[in-house]
């Protein structure tokens, strides 16, 4: 049979467009975003607590998918693990002030061989009825603290609701901001 009988150019053409096809699929990606409102500047001043807020000690949590051989799940990330791994961190604290969180991501080899994708939290951590009865305006304290626990809420509802997107077979392709 000669190379270019009908038969031969045929399975030349399909051996192409599988290679293509298998290319793009092993650069093809997506990411869940870390938190998706939108960033608002405010003039709007929080009082900072100075003195108690500044003797915070300032800790670190992280929360890690990880993916082996594309197919083997090592864990899920999670904004809720990452900072319960960051108050864990000094005792006696229950809230994250002026925190910031961030996404880190690792792939080897386009994701085939190992994928990680990390939420970083970063913040100080308080003990927020200590700050309340510390605080000079209690009731400006109090304010300060809730601001911190809606800004937490925001940020593991959005995770929450890109995971659960994701996992329902849409595809995610935000990436994940850092703020």
């Amino acid at each position: 049979m000669s190379a270019h009988t009908p038969f031969a150019r045929l399975r030349a053409a399909v051996a192409r467009s599988s290679l293509l096809v298998a290319c793009a699929a092993l650069g093809a990606g997506c990411s869940v975003p870390v938190f998706t409102e939108p960033v608002t500047i405010t003039t709007r001043h929080l009082p900072s607590f100075s003195e108690q807020v500044d003797a915070a000690p300032v800790v670190s949590g992280r929360s890690c998918s990880r993916m082996t051989l594309l197919v083997i799940p090592l864990g899920y990330a999670t904004s809720n693990a990452a900072f319960n791994d960051a108050l864990s961190q000094a005792s006696g604290a229950d809230t994250l002030v002026d925190w910031h969180m961030k996404q880190d991501v690792l792939a080897i080899v386009g994701s085939l061989i190992y994928f990680q994708n990390c939420i970083v939290v970063e913040g100080k951590a308080v003990n927020s009825a200590e700050l309340v009865a510390r605080a000079d305006e209690p009731r400006e304290a109090r304010a300060f603290v809730e601001h911190w626990h809606r800004q937490r809420e925001l940020a593991e509802a959005a995770s929450s609701r890109e995971a659960q997107a994701s996992a329902g077979g849409g595809s995610v392709t935000h990436v994940g901001r850092s703020f």
